[in-house]
């Protein structure tokens, strides 16, 4: 168990394509965690994930800030 107090846990896939183009019913389910399918989150400070397209971003240009990252279910980044 973590304690995520002041963190938020965001979908690390995101459909750029729909958000580009401003089509977000087709992303709406992109990143839902779903039973069956393998995980790919975020866990980041509250004031950094606003959307997931801004939690998505600080991973891209600040990761120092992302706490933990899991990728197709798996641990890829952590830290305390």
């Amino acid at each position: 168990m973590v304690d995520c107090t002041g963190l938020t846990i965001a979908p690390a896939v995101v459909d750029t394509v729909a958000l580009a183009d401003g089509r977000g019913h087709r992303s709406e389910y992109v990143a839902t965690p779903t039973l069956g399918n393998t995980a790919d989150f975020l866990v980041l400070p509250d004031g950094l994930a606003a959307d997931v397209p801004s939690a998505v971003a600080t991973l891209v240009t600040r990761p120092e800030q992302v706490r933990a990252l899991v990728a197709a279910g798996r641990p890829v980044l952590s830290s305390r």
